[in-house]
This record gives C-alpha cells, structure tokens and sequence, in this order.
C-alpha cells in the first residue's frame, strides 16, 4: 500500500483506566494503535480521582507512538477526532491550566449532595433534565465542590469534560458536544442547552463557566503550533468536536443492526441496542441522529480483573511483563484452569457502588464461599463470572429480552475468548466478536471522517468499516450449570442489600 496516496484518520479514546491512539485509513482499515494504563487514585475508599496532566502527557506519547510505527507522513492525517470517559468534569482556568484533579464517574463522596438535590429538587430536576441526580452524574459532584472546595470553583474558567480537556490542549479552543454534556444532569432537555435554573439557582455555579454545545461532527479548532511541537501532529491539523466514548462506541459498533445487543465491556460494562421504531431520538447526538435504547450500565467490570492484577496478581503480572506477555492474557490463562462455577465462589461484583439493576452507592463487592481449597485461579473465574451474572440480571428485567438473539462484545474486556464464551453460556445468548474490539476508536474516527468530509454518511460507514470475526454459540450443558450458580448470586445479591448502609 502507498501510504503517501491515502489520506488518515487519528482517533484519541480517553477512557478510565486506559488510553488508545489509532490511525485509521479513509477505507476502516486499521493502520496502527497504541495504549497506555492511566492512574487511578484513590484518597478515600469511595473517592476515585484521576489527573488530567497525566492524560495530556501520555496522549502526547501515544500520538507519537503510533505516527512513528505508522511511518505516515503528519500532513496526510486528514483529521482528529477525541471521545472519552464521561460524568469527569475538569475544572480549568483562562490560561488552559488544570486546577484540581477530575473526580472520575465511579466516584460516591457527592451521595449526601445527591440525595439532598433528590429531596429538595427532585421533581423540578426531573422536568428539567429527564431524570434524578446520581452520584454518577456530574451535577451532585459539582455540588460537592461548591461545598467542599469553592476555591476551586471560584477559580474555574471552565468545566470540561476528559475528551474536551485533551482537545482544549490540541486546539486551544473551549468546547464540548452534545453527548458529553447531554450525560451530566446538567442540560435543560427542552432548550438543549446548559440550565441556567438547575446551575445556578440549586448548585450556585455560574452556567458562564460551563462550555459553549457543538456538535459531534464540527471542527472545533485546529492543532496549534504548541501542540504540534509535542505530538508531532502537523500544525493545523483539524480537529472535531467529538463525543462521549458511550456514543463513539455504539458508532463503532454499528449499533444500527436489529436484534442485537452492543455490550461494552471496560472498567464498567453497559449495554444498548438500536430503536429505530421508536420515536424517541435520544438527546446524546443531534447531528447523528441517533435512535437506540439504553439497557443499563454497571459500576464496575474490567476494574475487577484491574483490582486483582495489582493486590492478588503483582507478582505473575510482573513476570508476565517481564516475558513479553500482556498480564491480562496471563490473568485469563489462569480463570481457564479453573471449572466453570469456580469450584463454588461466587462474586457478587459491587466494587464501587453499583448503577445496574439496583442503584446503590452503598454497594460493596463479596467473594462468597471462599475456602482453604480455593486458589487464585478460582478467584479470577469468579471474578468474570461473576460481572457475567449482572449482565444477565439486567437482560432479566427487560420487557422483551427474549426478542435479543445477538450480543456484540467490545472494549477491552472483549478481547477475551474465554469471558465471552461465560457470557454466552450465562446469558444463553449467541457472543459475537469484531474485527475491531476498540469501537470507540473506530467510532470517534467517523465522525471526524465526516467533520473533514472524507465521509459522506455516518451510517454507512459504521455498515461498512463494522466486520463480525467470532461467534460463540451457548453450549447447553454449561447453561444448567450456570444457572443454578446465577440464581444463587441473584439470591445473595438481594439478601446483602439490607448490610451495605452498615459498613463504615
């Protein structure tokens, strides 16, 4: 392939505990990605942080990275586009500077300010937005700053979300998308705009410090020689808008096919499928158009497998590392050496709160049934399956969940054979895998392709650039079995409810 008679697409995926950079061809051809594990902080037991210079200095590597490996010429990216993690507000000054480190979406301290708004608000928030503040969305946690740290907000030019903070540092220019802001709780769903009402009058934070709305597929500005000097992005380069990773996922996911589910599966899982006979378009994207129905999301997902890398498995990740193999690959191994059920333990997965079936900031994670018997292995088993059984429970408390016949996995937890292959036993629903397990990146890439105008339709290039490679089928046998672990987990899950608000 001449490199030098196409023209690219770079795409920037912001999530949670991860960062990718990927070039695409203008034909969905993956050129060349890279990755980086971000930070997490944790100061409190319910507090989880993350700091936005880190994300700017390893974006910045990444750019690079993957420009060098791609050996494509700076000028002949066509375009950039950004999505990230959502429900991060970044608060910065006039000068692009960070004043405070993000509160990621996981984060509970801002349960009190929640339920007041809830109590006090409750219904005029609701006619404003749609819905009631959650300790996930943005709104309670501004509140908090207000309350606990109004240094900050006094200081604060603006309040950015993590993909606009990276495009602020690309372009200089201020912005956000419909996506983002739509999943704050801070937008007036009737003039789609930011509520002055809800902002000012409940919170007591000007709506003059929140971002100008733009869409998805707009230019927002152009890479600036500062920039270029860093990533090696040609100067002038331009730069879209972009969106939430939710909606670059279903984007990347060809969320259009009917009777098929789009599971993500990252630090959190979440779940959505196409509605295009329903008249509803949902509020994150004017400009695609986007008709699709929202199955629920969990607190945490891949963050488990996170967590036992780094407290139970330092020492075979290290050595993973050490002989070139990727520790989740190894941490995968190990499940697979363990039975199906896990030889008993069960994993009631609640590492953060939880925002599934039932919403409960209180949540707690549990291993139940742990014995002198069992053994790491075991306990990774559990782990996938246990996120595999609260999939399950949110198709459960669907109206027509039988209609589903399709699940298409993505994000990095989808990279696993073995995980999916549980879900499918779990759910007894046929698995498929892309040829992209990266939607996001694939996502975000169209919609800068249009921005730029090397793509005409988002549709279209979503039916062509997405390519099933994998279909797990369920296996019978290993569904009774699951089945009974599940209603087992269902019962535990549902008995430990009323113990949460105990613990300390």
């Amino acid at each position: 392939m001449k490199k030098n008679n196409r023209c690219y697409l770079l795409a920037i995926d912001l999530g949670t505990m991860s960062c990718k950079v990927a070039i695409f061809s203008d034909a969905g051809e993956l050129i060349n990605q890279a990755r980086a594990d971000l930070t997490i902080r944790y100061p409190q037991p319910t507090w989880v942080e993350a700091e936005p210079n880190e994300w700017w200095a390893i974006v910045v590597k990444l750019i690079g990275k993957t420009l060098d490996a791609s050996g494509i010429p700076p000028n002949q990216i066509a375009g950039v586009g950004v999505c990230g993690l959502m429900h991060a507000l970044v608060p910065v000054d006039g000068q692009c500077n960070v004043i405070d480190r993000a509160m990621l979406w996981m984060d509970q301290r801002c349960k009190p300010q929640a339920e007041w708004m809830t109590r006090n608000f409750g219904e005029k928030i609701r006619q404003l937005t749609g819905r009631l503040p959650s300790t996930t969305t943005s709104a309670p946690k501004l509140l908090w700053l207000k309350e606990n740290r109004p240094d900050v907000v006094e200081r604060t030019y603006k309040f950015l979300l993590a993909k606009d903070y990276i495009r602020l540092k690309l372009t200089g220019e201020f912005a956000t998308d419909v996506s983002d802001s739509g999943g704050t709780s801070l937008i007036d769903r009737e003039g789609k705009d930011w509520s002055v009402e809800l902002l000012e009058e409940i919170i007591g934070v000007s709506a003059e410090k929140m971002p100008v709305i733009r869409q998805s597929t707009d230019i927002a500005g152009y890479v600036t020689q500062q920039a270029a000097a860093k990533t090696g992005l040609a100067q002038g380069t331009p730069v879209v808008v972009g969106s939430s990773d939710v909606l670059a996922t279903l984007l990347g996911s060809d969320i259009y096919a009917p009777r098929r589910v789009c599971l993500y599966m990252g630090t959190a899982a979440w779940m959505a499928m196409s509605a295009e006979t329903d008249d509803r378009i949902h509020p994150f994207s004017e400009d695609v158009r986007l008709r699709y129905r929202w199955l629920g999301a969990t607190a945490t997902f891949g963050a488990g497998l996170k967590w036992y890398k780094e407290v139970l498995g330092q020492a075979e990740a290290s050595q993973a590392e050490k002989d070139g193999i990727d520790p989740y690959v190894d941490i995968e191994r190990g499940a697979a050496k363990a039975p199906p059920g896990a030889g008993g333990l069960i994993f009631i997965p609640h590492l953060m709160g939880e925002r599934a079936v039932n919403h409960n900031p209180d949540a707690k994670g549990t291993l139940f049934g742990l014995t002198l018997g069992h053994q790491k292995r075991h306990i990774i088993r559990a782990i996938m399956e246990g996120n595999a059984y609260i999939i399950r429970h949110l198709f459960d408390v669907q109206r027509d969940s039988t209609k589903i016949t399709e699940i298409l996995t993505v994000g990095g937890g989808a990279r696993s054979q073995l995980w999916r292959e549980i879900i499918a036993n779990v759910t007894g629903k046929t698995v498929l895998a892309p040829r992209i397990f990266e939607a996001a990146s694939l996502g975000v890439a169209i919609l800068s392709g249009v921005g730029v105008g090397i793509l005409s339709n988002i549709r279209d290039a979503a039916n062509r650039w997405v390519q099933i490679t994998d279909k797990i089928e369920p296996d019978a046998t290993l569904m009774q079995k699951y089945e009974k672990s599940y209603k087992l987990y269902r019962d535990l899950d549902a008995i430990l409810q009323k113990f949460y608000p105990r613990v300390e």
